[in-house]
């Protein structure tokens, strides 16, 4: 169960904003308005037997003229395991203009 809680945590990391520490150039093309990306991945853990799931995130900006304006993200990971375990969650934190606004959220279902 451990090794699960810890697969989820470092997924969310992967999948959550960060700032670079290195200040990038500026980009002369056009930068995307929003994206997706989707991965699958598997496990083995001796109390859960194999698993399977999926990791998908979609990006955005709620205000695509604001260059200092962070990229707001909905992510969903679910997993199925041989043991028939079921972990679902949905998560997502947008950034409204200016950000003077920030919501956060995250939910989650489990059937051990």
């Amino acid at each position: 169960m451990r090794r699960i809680v810890l697969l989820f945590y470092l997924v969310s990391a992967l999948l959550s904003n960060s700032k670079a520490t290195v200040p990038l150039a500026k980009d002369s093309l056009k930068s995307q308005r929003s994206g997706f990306l989707a991965f699958p991945f598997f496990l083995i853990s001796p109390e859960t037997s194999w698993g399977f799931g999926a990791a998908s995130a979609y990006f955005f900006k709620t205000n695509t003229l604001d260059e200092k304006l962070r990229t707001s993200d909905v992510n969903l990971i679910s997993l199925y395991t041989l043991e028939e375990q079921i972990v679902i969650v949905l998560g997502s934190t947008v950034y409204f203009p200016k950000e003077k606004e920030i919501f956060r959220w995250q939910s989650s279902y489990s059937y051990y």
